[in-house]
């Protein structure tokens, strides 16, 4: 007699398939959201290097930094959101109007001379066209008084604390690093501080990024 050939499969293999799959995802899932997160910390720290890099540029060419960061005072960090306009304006010596670039005429002081130290690219804006530094808490501090070094204000070092501590012990942030995050070494620094949960389907949710090796500070 000839069997009938089986098309498909039964609702308890199927059973069997969704409760397999459920429990890959519950062992997974949180390993592919802190790789997600972290390519997303890879990609941010590294637009901020580039900014700081191109920033450098314009002050060997200018002598000067560009002026909307004496805004604030040496520790106390600049808002970029503020400033955006200002920004893109220095590094690349055009103002953006929606999606397009034009002369400088508003933030002409930012860059005398139109210089371009910098082509923006698509992965420094939304997929709206927003900039980014209008989108995310960025702050900038910088060496205004051309020490080799930034001196940080205390609230501007409680603020980084406060930051990582969803990440580090009360013991790795104990008074030594508070004490060691008064100077930073570099004459230009980006940084995101986060406090609370991000919503990591959103295009740039991520917590504290750093410009800088702030892993140093915490030997």
């Amino acid at each position: 007699m000839m069997k009938m050939k089986k098309n498909g499969f039964t609702l308890i293999e199927l059973l069997v398939v969704i409760a397999i799959i459920g429990v890959l995802m519950g062992i997974l899932g949180p390993k592919l959201a802190d790789l997600i997160g972290g390519s997303k910390k890879t990609k941010l720290k590294s637009i901020f290097n580039a900014w700081a890099s191109q920033i450098h540029q314009y002050k060997a060419y200018y002598g000067y930094f560009p002026p909307f960061l004496y805004e604030s005072s040496e520790g106390e960090p600049i808002e970029l959101k503020e400033f955006s306009e200002q920004f893109l304006a220095a590094l690349k010596g055009k103002e953006r109007k929606g999606a397009e670039w034009s002369s400088l005429e508003n933030h002409i002081d930012q860059n005398e001379k139109g210089r371009e130290f910098h082509s923006f690219t698509s992965e420094e804006f939304m997929e709206n066209g927003q900039f980014i530094g209008e989108f995310l808490e960025i702050k900038i501090l910088f060496d205004e008084d051309s020490s080799g070094n930034i001196e940080v204000a205390d609230t501007t070092v409680k603020d980084i604390t406060d930051s990582l501590a969803a990440d580090y012990s009360s013991e790795v942030l104990d008074e030594s690093f508070s004490e060691k995050l008064l100077y930073i070494d570099e004459s230009i620094v980006f940084y995101l501080t986060t406090y609370e949960n991000v919503d990591e389907d959103e295009e740039w949710g991520t917590t504290n990024v750093f410009s800088w090796n702030i892993e140093k500070y915490l030997d």
